[in-house]
């Protein structure tokens, strides 16, 4: 929970503080939840090792900001930059924001302290397997999400045989 570079869910105090709270929080924030998941970068949440990596990836983000977004609206004007850039990232972040969110977050899945959290138990128990009809193709089989966790590097095509390993190994 103190340490999840993506996920801080709010805690059990600060819902009871006040059921007001609590229902801006689900009527507010409920639908756009999957638009407000974008900003995975407290650098104080990763790893010295990870930091420089980090910080590489926020200056490529904030160059193509300062040079790209410029130029798309010299070109195309707001309305392409909404057009061209805006909507297509919100489109897709909607849709991989969805994916993370089902992933991660079920009845049977805890939010351990750091103190209790384990890297093997999390990477096999702390995701879910989701079977998504006729739309697997557009999201390259990460449905298949327990495989991801142990080896993030195994190719999207081998993620199914992966994963079929795990069970037959794991339970």
């Amino acid at each position: 929970l103190q340490v999840d570079t993506a996920w801080d869910p709010v805690r059990e105090e600060e819902l009871e503080l006040s059921p007001l709270f609590r229902k801006a929080l689900v009527l507010g924030l409920g639908p756009f939840l999957p638009w407000m998941l974008w900003w995975h970068f407290d650098l104080k949440k990763f790893r010295p090792n990870e930091v420089r990596r980090v910080q590489i990836s926020l200056a490529c983000v904030f160059a193509f900001i300062g040079i790209g977004w410029p130029l798309i609206i010299y070109k195309t004007g707001v309305i392409g930059w909404i057009k061209y850039w805006f909507m297509p990232w919100m489109g897709y972040h909607f849709w991989m924001s969805t994916f993370t969110v089902v992933h991660h977050t079920a009845p049977h899945i805890p939010f351990k302290t750091s103190d209790e959290w384990n890297a093997a138990e999390a990477q096999l128990n702390g995701t879910v397997h989701c079977n998504y009809p006729r739309v697997e193709i557009l999201c390259h089989d990460i449905n298949v999400h327990v495989p991801h966790h142990i080896a993030p590097k195994i190719p999207s095509y081998n993620l199914r045989a992966a994963y079929q390993s795990v069970k037959e190994n794991w339970g």
